[in-house]
């Protein structure tokens, strides 16, 4: 079995890390760095970069060609959020991995023909409403109620931690169809515009600086037609938008880029006159995490040596601070 790129592939990620690398230099990261943000970055600059990268092929580049999407498979999607993370690119959520996904994979005709194109082409943006105040981990606890009338849903609640509520289009928000159902049946999954009427934004601030929005419903009207997947199977439907989701928040690029950065670290620090890969601990040590690397099959971060096994560029958001 293969866990390599390979040539096109291969081609793909270093024109990728190139583009990266080229636009996202640590003095733009610098400039629209925000740390109460999710991700770090101020929000109207992960909605410009992400239209680039629409504008560049990058965004849905393993979506079928029908939605706006490069026509590729999933390797290439993966490339692509490997890659982000590497550079801490702004845009690596839940907007261009996962729901994209969750739609393609439980959306009706509709959804998918009017949602795909807009997130192919960096248009929209979407927050996750899961977590409420008594439901995290026990999310199946979750008490925010959507009743029938007519042809809408009327949907009362609240939804906690719900990271870039506050500048989101739409939310992807699981609520409760059938109070008297066991509390894992009953649940439906809505996707909700945020302009409607009746949904106000509260939040906190963690003791790192990073907002966490609150969206409160009041009696919001999302309409039958915006239900993602079937009635009252929203637990089985949120099982598998959270199954790509935990496969989108991997993070194997973010520790490829600390590894590297650790790598440079202790070739350009010296002790006793010596740089630190010189050592024989820290070099065991080293030597250790990069095998650890090559045996799970990643791509080859910096090697201890001279030679270079991987095209790198400058994490933006990281050599900012």
């Amino acid at each position: 079995m293969r866990f390599a790129f390979d040539e096109d592939q291969e081609t793909f990620r270093q024109e990728l890390c190139e583009f990266l690398t080229r636009e996202l230099t640590p003095e733009v990261a610098a400039a629209h760095h925000d740390p109460s943000q999710f991700g770090g970055y101020t929000p109207e600059f992960v909605r410009a970069f992400r239209k680039k990268l629409a504008e560049n092929g990058y965004l849905g580049v393993g979506w079928s060609e029908e939605y706006g999407g490069g026509g590729k498979d999933m390797v290439y999607q993966v490339a692509l959020a490997e890659e982000m993370e590497y550079h801490h690119a702004p845009g690596v959520d839940r907007s261009i991995t996962y729901i994209p996904q969750a739609i393609l994979a439980y959306g009706t005709q509709e959804q998918k023909d009017f949602f795909m194109p807009k997130i192919s082409a960096g248009e929209l943006e979407f927050f996750v409403g899961y977590s409420e105040p008594d439901a995290g981990s026990d999310l199946a606890s979750l008490q925010t109620r959507a009743v029938t009338d007519g042809d809408d849903f009327v949907v009362t609640g609240q939804k906690a931690f719900s990271s870039d509520a506050h500048h989101s289009d739409y939310g992807l928000v699981a609520v409760r169809t059938d109070p008297d159902a066991p509390k894992h049946r009953g649940i439906t999954l809505l996707i909700v515009d945020m302009k409607s009427p009746g949904i106000t934004m509260g939040g906190f601030t963690t003791i790192s600086g990073w907002h966490h929005p609150t969206v409160t419903f009041d009696e919001v009207r999302v309409p039958r037609s915006r239900m993602l997947g079937e009635l009252n199977m929203g637990w089985k439907h949120l099982m598998g938008a959270i199954d790509y989701e935990r496969a989108a928040i991997g993070n194997p690029g973010l520790v490829t880029s600390t590894f590297d950065r650790m790598v440079e670290y202790c070739r350009t620090t010296q002790r006793n006159g010596k740089p630190l890969t010189e050592d024989p601990v820290t070099g065991q040590r080293l030597a250790e995490f990069f095998a650890g690397f090559r045996a799970r099959g990643r791509n080859a971060p910096l090697a201890i040596g001279e030679v270079n096994l991987r095209p790198v560029g400058k994490p933006g958001l990281a050599a900012a601070n």
